[in-house]
């Protein structure tokens, strides 16, 4: 997931956009706002549709001295060319892997990263930092729930989007220790419930907003998008899809062997890696 600068291409008081087919996601101090679509555009559209569906979720009680940090710069940068005054265009608008707000509460952050289909806003306590402060609002929502798998389920009209079970470790000796959490519901906010853990040392609570179960793009200059020839599940859970596509927004991530479309031949092999790992799909387009 790329999280885009914003200088005029999008409403104000957002500072990063992130937008692929069918949905958008946008940041601000203590909240983030997605918004899926129908209307066939890539989240190009600032404003929304009739037919969307929008739900935000709300950092509650925010203190007022929040950071904004822009990490892991991607390359590549996208032009706004409005209209023909040179002079109202936007150029060089760079792309950030992750987008952090520090101090969102006394000694916690919140860093929003992730992939095609999963936004992570991973929580970061700090040494003597107390995380019962946290608290999650939600807007645009017809129902919030916890259901038997942990999972918090957010049902927008027809739509549903689900906070997966929270994770969350620390550091220790360069592994990560696990630490028992979940999630609980008061009047309608979510906080989280964290086991023992060493308060000496930096937590993580990792939930992951997952609002879109596929792998995929929007269909290319010729139409077809994509399709899967075979699927595989290897011993450790993780999944494996090989098809072909002609989709210009293909997702891949960094390091893959080819990030970019052959002129012919576009076969891709995928691999999902295992629920709650952090890593996201690695997606790769062979060799002609």
């Amino acid at each position: 997931m790329a999280f885009e600068v914003t200088r005029g291409q999008a409403q104000t008081g957002i500072d990063f956009v992130a937008r692929a087919k069918g949905y958008s996601v946008y940041l601000r101090p203590g909240r983030v706002t997605l918004r899926r679509s129908d209307s066939g555009h890539d989240g190009v559209a600032v404003t929304k549709a009739a037919n969307d569906v929008e739900v935000g979720i709300r950092v509650l009680g925010t203190t007022g001295r929040i950071q904004l940090l822009a990490e892991d710069k991607l390359p590549g940068y996208t032009n706004y060319l409005f209209g023909s005054d040179p002079d109202k265009w936007l150029t060089n608008v760079f792309h950030y892997a992750k987008v952090r707000y520090a101090n969102v509460y006394p000694g916690i952050d919140v860093v929003h990263h992730g992939n095609q289909n999963r936004l992570e806003d991973d929580f970061v306590v700090r040494p003597g930092a107390d995380p019962r402060q946290i608290s999650l609002g939600f807007s645009g929502v017809d129902e919030t729930k916890v259901n038997a798998e942990g999972e918090l389920v957010l049902r927008a009209g027809g739509d549903e989007f689900r906070l997966q079970r929270p994770r969350a470790y620390q550091l220790i000796a360069g592994k990560e220790l696990e630490v028992k959490a979940a999630y609980a519901l008061r009047n309608g906010h979510a906080l989280f419930h964290v086991g023992r853990y060493d308060l000496a040392r930096t937590l993580v609570i990792d939930p992951v907003l997952v609002y879109a179960t596929f792998l995929g793009g929007g269909f290319g200059a010729q139409g077809g998008g994509s399709s899967a020839g075979a699927v595989a599940v290897d011993g450790s859970g993780n999944l494996y899809v090989a098809g072909d596509t002609n989709s210009t927004n293909f997702p891949t991530t960094p390091g893959v062997v080819g990030a970019t479309q052959p002129t012919s031949g576009n076969g891709f092999v995928s691999k999902m890696k295992r629920p709650r790992l952090r890593r996201p799909p690695v997606s790769r387009f062979p060799a002609n």
